[in-house]
């Protein structure tokens, strides 16, 4: 249920910042939510419930405008689109969602990670910011392009909400 509370969020938040005349620009680049490829590999205690390793499916990018940063909305199949529905969601006991933002508009952070990882039907969700805020700091390896549709991890940690667990993150994802 907190997964699917996160999932109807980011769709809010997608469809304000894509629809036109909605505040100061900056709407979706009009990249297909479909066709990302990537792997992005897990290290920490929590690996041993949730895996080693994220199988990217779908992306979803929207550059920096005045008021929001650059993001991207990073997912298994049927987690990214627009108007998310639960019934195209392959395996919803065993799915994610990471939204990565970098180039805030007013410079305090330069990047963070929200995510949720279901598995097994248990969720566990992370948070981090650079510089940290009041979860860990990711560090200073993340890389956002979205002109390149690029988006890459190098030693990432990102914390447990719940257990305060740190996870790193190692990969590339692209679309």
């Amino acid at each position: 249920m907190k997964l699917f509370k996160i999932l109807a969020g980011i769709t809010l938040m997608l469809s304000l910042t894509a629809c036109p005349g909605g505040g100061s620009g900056g709407g979706a680049d009009g990249n297909s939510p479909f066709g990302a490829s990537g792997i992005i590999s897990l290290n920490g205690t929590d690996a041993n419930s949730i895996g080693d390793s994220l199988v990217v499916a779908e992306v979803r990018a929207v550059a920096q405008s005045a008021s929001l940063p650059d993001y991207v909305v990073i997912g298994s199949e049927g987690t990214t689109d627009e108007e998310i529905d639960p019934i195209n969601i392959p395996d919803p006991n065993n799915m994610f969602l990471i939204v990565v933002n970098q180039n805030f508009p007013t410079g305090s952070i330069n990047s963070a990670i929200s995510m949720t990882i279901r598995a097994n039907g248990v969720d566990y969700s992370y948070i981090c910011y650079n510089p940290g805020a009041s979860y860990i700091d990711c560090g200073s390896g993340i890389n956002v392009n979205i002109a390149e549709k690029k988006v890459s991890f190098v030693n990432v940690d990102v914390e447990n909400t719940d257990s305060s667990e740190i996870l790193r993150l190692n990969g590339e994802v692209s679309w």
